[in-house]
């Protein structure tokens, strides 16, 4: 638990420490640089960790130690300059709520606000996730984080981070110890590695590996950064509305399919990274169309701001900025018609009657959205885009359960949240009757007309919708969740606000001193109760009710808390830690990835040959081998081809078990590119047994 605690004390330090004192150099006001701290911060650490790349200078902690220099140097010039010549502050937010009495003191608004936001972020955060961990190193044996993990461990392995590219399959050693046909020092193309250079920097300042600083980084990520986001997004888009920013710290954490889902499927830590950050990116987008910036050096700070705010987005995960699109798009559609409308300012002129203003109304909107189709379309059609926008995920649910989810905001899980979805709906329907901020339906049904068409399969409409998001239901009910929350703001505001017109109303029949207070307080305890409520058997566990929060937790103690039999058992752990100790220090391991070894480096540093199942990309002496090791007494080929990378073991951990008993990934349906490793027994010629324990071996491959 201490190295859990350091590692998170160095994570909240990594992303809130140099992005603060940034914030506050470019003008932003206290409340503002808090709350936009974490993209400055990870905007400053990638550029900083994409010069070392550039000029091949390790990546050590002095990645932080520059980051926190500039930072400070930023923060006294930018502070100087305000002071000597009365800068106005480019992002101010929380001076329109003033402070709130308590007592004989005066708190703002905001200090009081935030801490709402961080303590129930925190408080769900602990049992959602913290509760579920089996332990501070534990991992998600699921296949996207063979990419995580072995990721994270070469770069702390070899000093060489990057943004760019991934490098899981990279060794210190030579590229003739990698079964890719590309050289390692020509990259692999792009990959949204910030979220593994950010935990490679938190391992090299705490020294705990990388695991623990994964499951640290995660847990600021979803209980701190998302929910202070999250206050970012609503102080923007309802100012001085105190009661909607206040609900906001209940019904931030409400949905269980942001941000819980992202580490459940995958797990998509990059998209987890990206997704955190979106609802403050949003509000900052929003405040830069919304509200006018006097003088050039805040003019020039909001520049700064907004292009910090993209490096961070694009290196953590690049869809973040699509879902930005679909938000400022209908926005700026708006803004552009009421400056049409106004004519500059101008006074109406009047129309000649022949001119339907509705017509023109109309008019403008097909020709405004058929020309974002046309550019939506165009950059589905991208080059460089083309590997993510082509993928379509297999179906998994049925049309009228995918109508079902969005309605009750179920999505991508499996249990709904009907009175989060009363309160969301309701809130939408007012809207629309009073006709405020009607551009924002255009996000929301956006996102959920998307979810419905990828997630029931409908071709090829899902590539369209949903291709930046790799038409995957999970990232889609992401987007959803996150349209919806100003809506479950609003509404529950709205709610609160009713409840206490009832008691002003019947105030003379009510004996209770503080009859308002009381109400409100009742009205957000019994939501959080029937919202948050875990799952519970009853009828002496006869029957189980199984609600959304309970339902996630389950899953994350299955994924997390290793109480299932996994791909990479604790079983196969310990062999291999028993192996590690016997095999000479870096020794190359031939091994078969799909029986739990395509963790091992990742995890436990062992040296594997095969650190990713999928061999579409192998060099054709990595595929004799793989194809053909059992025959290695006989074949020349195959004898070259292990020559070649100087391996002399091989690792089992599933030796002799039938293809259909197999603990495996749903991914691993083809045994035949395995079938030569797959085929070595205790009988095989030139295999001698070094360790074995049940159905898993150690062999060293014996020199005839």
């Amino acid at each position: 638990m201490t190295a859990f605690l350091t590692n998170v004390m160095a994570s909240m330090l990594v992303l809130y420490v140099p992005g603060y004192l940034l914030a506050r150099g470019l003008f932003f006001s206290r409340c503002a640089a808090l709350l936009g701290a974490p993209f400055m911060s990870l905007a400053a650490c990638y550029c900083i960790i994409a010069a070392c790349e550039v000029f091949e200078i390790p990546c050590h902690p002095t990645v932080l130690c520059a980051c926190l220099v500039i930072a400070l140097a930023v923060f006294i010039i930018g502070r100087l300059v305000a002071r000597h010549q009365g800068v106005l502050e480019s992002f101010r937010w929380s001076d329109t709520y003033g402070p709130v009495r308590i007592g004989r003191f005066e708190v703002p608004f905001a200090a009081i606000v935030l801490c709402a936001y961080v303590g129930f972020g925190v408080a769900v955060g602990a049992y959602v996730y913290i509760s579920s961990l089996g332990d501070a190193a534990t991992f998600y044996s699921r296949f996207d984080n063979q990419t995580h993990l072995n990721n994270t461990r070469t770069f702390l392995e070899t000093g060489a981070w990057s943004i760019f590219h991934s490098q899981y399959n990279d060794l210190a050693t030579s590229a003739a110890q990698t079964p890719y046909a590309q050289p390692p020092s020509e990259g692999y193309g792009f990959y949204p590695a910030g979220f593994h250079a950010m935990v490679a920097l938190v391992a090299t300042v705490c020294g705990d590996g990388n695991l623990v600083a994964i499951n640290a980084f995660v847990a600021v990520l979803t209980m701190v950064v998302f929910p202070l986001s999250v206050a970012g997004f609503i102080m923007a888009l309802f100012p001085g509305r105190r009661l909607v920013v206040g609900c906001g710290a209940l019904m931030a954490m409400a949905f269980s399919a942001i941000p819980w889902s992202l580490i459940l499927k995958g797990p998509l830590y990059p998209n987890l990274l990206s997704f955190v950050l979106l609802p403050m990116a949003l509000g900052i987008v929003y405040t830069l169309f919304q509200e006018r910036c006097e003088g050039a050096l805040s003019k020039s700070a909001r520049v700064l701001a907004l292009a910090s705010l993209f490096v961070a987005l694009a290196f953590s995960h690049p869809n973040a900025l699509f879902t930005i699109c679909v938000f400022v798009v209908p926005y700026i559609g708006t803004l552009l018609k009421r400056r049409l409308c106004s004519r500059n300012g101008a006074p109406k002129v009047k129309r000649p009657a022949h001119v339907n203003p509705r017509r023109r109304t109309v008019l403008y909107w097909l020709v405004f959205w058929l020309a974002a189709a046309v550019i939506w379309l165009v950059a589905l059609k991208l080059p460089f885009l083309q590997s993510v926008t082509s993928m379509s995920t297999e179906k998994s649910m049925g049309f009228a359960r995918t109508l079902y989810n969005v309605g009750t905001f179920g999505l991508a899980s499996t249990v709904g949240q009907p009175l989060l979805a009363i309160i969301v709906w309701l809130s939408v329907v007012l809207s629309i009757f009073q006709k405020e901020r009607l551009w924002m339906l255009i996000p929301l049904g956006f996102s959920c007309a998307s979810f419905i068409i990828c997630a029931a399969g409908i071709t090829p409409l899902n590539t369209i919708v949903g291709g930046f998001w790799y038409t995957d239901p999970f990232r889609i009910a992401a987007n959803c969740a996150l349209f919806a929350m100003p809506y479950a703001c609003e509404g529950m505001a709205r709610l609160v606000t009713w409840t206490q017109n009832l008691v002003d109303k019947y105030h003379a029949q009510c004996s209770l001193r503080h009859g308002k207070q009381f109400a409100t307080a009742l009205l957000l305890g019994v939501f959080t109760i029937v919202n948050f409520f875990p799952s519970c058997n009853l009828n002496r566990g006869q029957d189980k009710v199984v609600t959304a929060f309970g339902d996630t937790r389950q899953w994350m103690v299955e994924a997390y808390g290793h109480k299932g039999e996994d791909v990479y058992s604790t079983a196969e752990r310990d062999f291999v830690q028993k192996a590690l100790d016997v095999l000479p220090e870096g020794a190359l391991v031939l091994n078969s990835p799909n029986d739990g070894s395509v963790f091992a480096y990742g995890t436990d540093d062992l040296n594997t040959y095969y650190r990713t199942m999928d061999t579409s990309d192998y060099k054709d002496s990595a595929l004799t081998i793989s194809q053909g090791l059992n025959r290695i007494a006989d074949d020349a080929e195959v004898q070259k081809a292990v020559e070649e990378t100087g391996a002399e073991y091989l690792l089992m951990l599933d030796q002799g078990v039938a293809f259909e008993d197999l603990v495996k990934f749903p991914q691993y349906k083809d045994p035949e590119p395995w079938k030569g490793i797959d085929g070595v027994s205790d009988a095989t010629p030139d295999f001698e047994v070094v360790l074995e324990d049940g159905d898993m071996r150690l062999y060293k491959i014996v020199e005839k």
